[in-house]
């Protein structure tokens, strides 16, 4: 354990909230500097809405273009992708199928199942076609509400995107398993 203690309130640095938050602080300004040095990637002048996502950003927030119109803020960054939101978008697209689609899992073969195919994804092998089943489920898509629940990633047409794209298809793979082991056990 550290003796360090924070400066503010004199508690070791282990149990200050004060001190935890300026790590983080520290850590997301080294984070930004790094993204504004990138290729691309400038400080926006004003509030900024970012198309990837539909979150709003203050000035100063590192920003670069993404598509013919619209901006990328660093909420949805290289940094700031990840597991972490593929598995939680995966797992509400999951539960909003259970709403929807009872035992929709026990519908899917994990052999096929593919989210780069629009045959073989999750809601091609649940609907006659991928667009006929968002359709039926009443997803929104010209709100990204595909892109929240885990069947598309905001970016499909960008050349970048099929690799973001196939890092679903092994979270869908495990959200499956998962929900196929708990029905045999």
């Amino acid at each position: 354990m550290s003796a360090e203690r924070c400066k503010c309130c004199d508690l070791l640095v282990e149990f200050c909230g004060k001190a935890a938050a300026d790590r983080q602080r520290a850590t997301g300004l080294a984070q930004r500097q790094e993204l504004l040095e990138r290729p691309g990637w400038f400080a926006a002048q004003w509030r900024v809405m970012c198309s990837v996502c539909q979150e709003w950003s203050p000035p100063g927030t590192p920003i670069t273009r993404h598509g013919e119109f619209g901006w990328r803020v660093e909420c949805c960054s290289d940094f700031q992708k990840g597991q972490v939101t593929n598995e939680k978008q995966v797992a509400d697209g999951a539960r909003f199928l259970d709403s929807k689609v009872p035992d929709w899992f026990k519908s899917i073969d994990l052999n096929q199942l593919d989210m780069l195919n629009p045959c073989h994804c999750v809601m091609g092998q649940l609907f006659p076609s991928y667009r006929m089943g968002l359709e039926r489920l009443g997803v929104d898509v010209t709100i990204n509400e595909d892109v929240a629940l885990g069947f598309d990633r905001p970016d499909s047409l960008d050349p970048d995107s099929p690799r973001d794209l196939a890092a679903l298809t092994p979270i869908w793979k495990r959200e499956i398993g998962a929900r196929l082991a708990a029905t045999t056990s």
